[in-house]
């Protein structure tokens, strides 16, 4: 990605619009989009435009919480109306019970790039802003790979998190420093936890080539040991049709997300917890959705 810290404010302020638009290949969701965004850009003063500017050129280089950008926040917000057609969000209350309970963390299944931004999205629609703003998501290096993720990543809450060695992406670390990145990972969790934070992790590792969920990595269960901890099972659906997996431009479609009964972690207990989590996103979720009969909860 070529640095955006040299152009001028006011020209990213045109050509910003215009720019996230072009990656709408519906051209009335895209002009819908461009009118909706050109204001929050045209209120934003030339500092706010610098330094998110800056913010993109580094996002992702260091093993860091990185917090949203708060004009790319509100950007990314108004543009999701051109995209989420139709929502639906069920089960809010859960998700409100825990955090009142104490510390607090999601576990979703993964079908999109779009998954966070969307979930951001529609918290705020549903009037839980304060949900949406403490969410942090637990991002592989792919999120912060090409102009488009980078912008959506710049305007949540993430921490960067390297991938299994199961899964693309890993081909250029060597064991002790995929290690040393994993345990990083979850420590920065828990930071984020102390402070807050409501994690939001995708226990598959990856998006799903097929719609359906697949196992969870065993991994995951340190992310768990934390105390007093409380994880609520998510589902998304909907936006594997906005943003397919080989897809390089979104079309518009209706999204709906729901929210499970909490589950409390026993010492010792997160594997268990982990299986109960599984078994729980996947009744959430639409029969073409759920995990194949023959595969195990883990893999």
């Amino acid at each position: 990605m070529n640095s955006l810290s040299a152009i001028p404010a006011g020209t990213l302020r045109e050509a910003l619009p215009a720019l996230l638009s072009a990656w709408i290949a519906a051209p009335e969701a895209a002009q819908r989009s461009q009118v909706r965004v050109q204001p929050v850009l045209d209120a934003a003063t030339d500092t706010e435009v610098s330094e998110l500017a800056s913010h993109l050129d580094s996002l992702g280089e260091e093993d860091r919480f990185y917090a949203a950008h708060p004009l790319a926040r509100r950007f990314a917000r108004e543009w999701c109306t051109a995209l989420l057609t139709q929502w639906e969000v069920e089960g809010l209350h859960y998700l409100r019970q825990a955090q009142e309970q104490g510390p607090t963390l999601l576990l979703c299944n993964h079908l999109s790039y779009l998954d966070t931004t969307a979930t951001d999205a529609l918290l705020c629609w549903s009037f839980a802003q304060s949900l949406a703003d403490r969410i942090v998501a637990i991002a592989g290096p792919k999120v912060y790979a090409d102009p488009l993720r980078r912008f959506a990543a710049a305007s949540l809450n993430t921490l960067p998190a390297p991938q299994s060695t199961r899964l693309d992406g890993t081909a250029s670390l060597g064991p002790r420093e995929l290690a040393r990145k994993a345990l990083e990972s979850v420590r920065l969790t828990h930071e984020a936890l102390d402070a807050g934070y409501i994690p939001l992790l995708y226990p598959e590792g990856s998006r799903t080539r097929t719609g359906r969920m697949r196992p969870f990595l065993k991994a995951v269960s340190r992310y768990l040991r934390y105390n007093d901890l409380r994880v609520v099972p998510m589902s998304i659906v909907g936006t594997d049709r906005v943003f397919p997996v080989d897809a390089d431009r979104l079309q518009p479609a209706p999204v709906r997300m729901a929210f499970g009964a909490p589950q409390a972690v026993p010492e010792n207990g997160e594997r268990d917890v982990l299986e109960a989590l599984h078994q729980q996103i996947s009744e959430l979720l639409p029969e073409s959705y759920r995990p194949s009969p023959e595969e195990p909860p883990f893999q």
